[in-house]
């Protein structure tokens, strides 16, 4: 079983998606973003950050509420949620929704696509 404390996360995870270019994706995402964007499986909040520096309102949520705690330690001033990606408490919140890596850990992803809207 894989150890998914956040401790854990920032060690090898954050580790390796830390020259992980994230241009692209801020580029694709910006102009679908304007109202806010939703991260979904945030782990430690590392990846929210650039997108909050370019001022979107950007918020977060995670199912592990250890990954919550250690994202909000790290960056107070965002937004950090516990919540299940299959069953996301937000309704027309965010015009924007993404992810580094989620549905492939998400056993119903049909279900955490239909939550999402898609």
């Amino acid at each position: 079983m894989k150890d998914w404390s956040a401790s854990s996360v920032a060690e090898r995870y954050d580790a390796d998606t830390a020259d992980m270019p994230v241009e692209p994706v801020l580029d694709f995402l910006l102009p679908f973003a304007s109202g806010g964007a939703l991260e979904l499986a945030i782990g430690t909040g590392r990846i929210a950050v650039p997108l909050a520096e370019r001022g979107v309102r950007v918020a977060g949520i995670d199912l592990s509420p250890d990954m919550v705690a250690q994202a909000r330690a790290n960056f107070p001033e965002l937004r950090f949620e516990q919540a299940d990606v299959r069953a996301l408490p937000f309704q027309e919140e965010f015009d924007g929704v993404f992810s580094n890596a989620v549905l492939h850990w998400v056993k119903e992803a049909d279900e955490a696509a239909a939550a999402m809207g898609g």
